[in-house]
């Protein structure tokens, strides 16, 4: 089963204009920090692991990066678009916020792409500024409190990220800029 967790970001860096490359960071996932899910398994609080997304790049999985967990793909990671690594100390925080959990790197390229220019600007007017993550759980990847209202995420297949309506963790950040 695939899970989906949607992540709330921080506003986005406006692009100076769209049709040509532009660079989304951020967090998928900030690790460490429980919030509420509502999904086929009830209602809970669930908090992803520091280390949960280590086996999963180590793998070199292949992620993509979507609009709402559907259509064409902005990025990849088979392709090179989209690049995960795993925030494992607070003192790497790339944004100095002193955060830890899964960090994306994507050039998405907007020129011949009409999806792609409307996730750029939906995300430069602010429209868009979260993102969310599926998963599946490792078969030794969870662990649940007795009353099963707690889940902690220790390790999980990654299958996409994405730029999302409506998150589910108000955690993450994404910001756009134009690609180098």
């Amino acid at each position: 089963m695939i899970e989906t967790r949607k992540t709330a970001t921080a506003p986005a860096q406006t692009p100076t204009g769209l049709g040509g490359p532009v660079r989304l960071t951020g967090y998928a996932s900030v690790t460490g920090v429980a919030y509420d899910v509502t999904d086929f398994l009830g209602t809970y609080a669930e908090t992803i692991a520091v280390g949960a997304f280590t086996r999963a790049i180590a793998e070199r999985q292949d992620v993509r990066l979507l609009l709402n967990h559907e259509g064409i793909p902005l990025a990849r990671t088979a392709s090179g678009t989209l690049t995960l690594r795993e925030v494992l100390r607070p003192q790497d925080d790339p944004q100095g916020l002193g955060q830890t959990g899964l960090w994306i790197d994507a050039t998405i390229d907007t020129a011949g792409s009409p999806l792609a220019q409307a996730a750029q600007s939906a995300l430069a007017r602010r429209d868009m500024s979260q993102m969310s993550f599926a998963f599946a759980c490792s078969p030794s990847g969870q662990t649940w409190n007795k009353d099963y209202t707690e889940r902690d995420v220790t390790d999980l297949d990654l299958f996409d990220v994405s730029i999302v309506t409506y998150p589910a963790s108000p955690t993450t950040s994404a910001a756009t800029d134009q690609a180098a």
